[in-house]
């Protein structure tokens, strides 16, 4: 597993930003992983001290 992987058992972490993808045959769009969210989570401690080098991500794919 990536070291900056996130693990949903630290309860100190927080979503930071979360990117979806849309579905518009209209549009175009940012493709994630067919048809995935990618999520960014920081613990709070490093997001008061604007730690920002210190991420977990988490890519969910239906």
């Amino acid at each position: 597993m990536d070291k900056n992987s996130f693990d949903e058992n630290n309860g100190k972490a927080e979503l930071l930003f979360q990117l979806d993808m849309e579905d518009d045959a209209q549009k175009t769009y940012t493709m994630i992983a067919d048809s995935g969210t990618l999520r960014f989570f920081i613990e709070r401690d490093n997001l008061i001290a604007k730690e920002f080098s210190k991420l977990y991500y988490y890519l969910y794919i239906l």
